[in-house]
């Protein structure tokens, strides 16, 4: 899913994961026996490339890259 649809799709869907109900946006649906939940898995890349070191050497490139995020800085981890 990408924009303007991670938002758009969150309210055709059946469930969220907690994160992305937190988020309020989805990238990934999962259709599991035609239930479909919503997975935000932008938040969480986002993060671990924040914290394993492949970008603590540019946390100043990480930092402005989180602010041109629409919605990344709101899930708190």
């Amino acid at each position: 899913m990408t924009i303007p649809h991670k938002v758009a799709v969150v309210q055709l869907l059946d469930k969220l994961d907690p994160l992305a109900e937190r988020i309020g946006a989805v990238n990934t649906i999962i259709n599991d026996e035609g239930i479909l939940t919503g997975y935000n898995t932008d938040a969480t890349g986002f993060y671990r490339r924040c914290t394993t070191g492949m970008l603590n050497r540019q946390r100043k490139k990480c930092c402005c890259w989180a602010r041109a995020a629409r919605r990344v800085p709101s899930g708190t981890f």
